[in-house]
């Protein structure tokens, strides 16, 4: 499901999760399901719709791609049956093979997609790369490789 924040009637922020929005997401009250409207739509007349051609959407912000990231890998801990990333993390030195072999699975991926998103932001800042939307620089990530069970 994806969900959108509006502020000033501008979606302001989307967020991508495999079912429901996590009850724990932050400020969730201020979120809405929404599968089409992009960052830069606008609510007009009580209608989302995309902005004019002369309109310039706002650019995400740090914080936005942050949000974003997180929920990704809680997402993909939430569907190994944890509650967080930081829940399944917690198992790395669990005296359960299955659960300490995914939780150190989680924690290499996690630095992967960190060091990876730390390291294209850092260019989009410098000028190196072009700034992407938040759901073209998720596709970016790499993936996680959960251990055979």
């Amino acid at each position: 499901m994806i969900y959108i924040r509006i502020i000033d009637g501008v979606v302001v922020d989307r967020a991508l999760f495999e079912g429901a929005m996590p009850d724990d997401w932050p400020d969730r009250a201020t979120w809405v399901e929404h599968e089409t409207a992009q960052i830069g739509w606008r609510l007009e007349a009580g209608t989302l719709a995309p902005p004019s051609e002369d309109a310039t959407a706002p650019a995400p912000a740090v914080d936005n791609y942050r949000l974003a990231i997180q929920a990704v890998l809680d997402q993909a801990a939430q569907a190994r049956r944890y509650d967080s990333g930081n829940s399944l993390a917690s198992y790395a030195a669990s005296t359960n093979p299955q659960w300490a072999d995914e939780a150190q699975a989680f924690i290499r991926w996690r630095d992967q997609v960190w060091a990876y998103a730390y390291a294209e932001l850092a260019k989009v800042e410098t000028g190196e790369r072009e700034q992407p939307g938040i759901l073209e620089f998720l596709q970016e990530l790499p993936a996680v490789a959960w251990p055979a069970a």
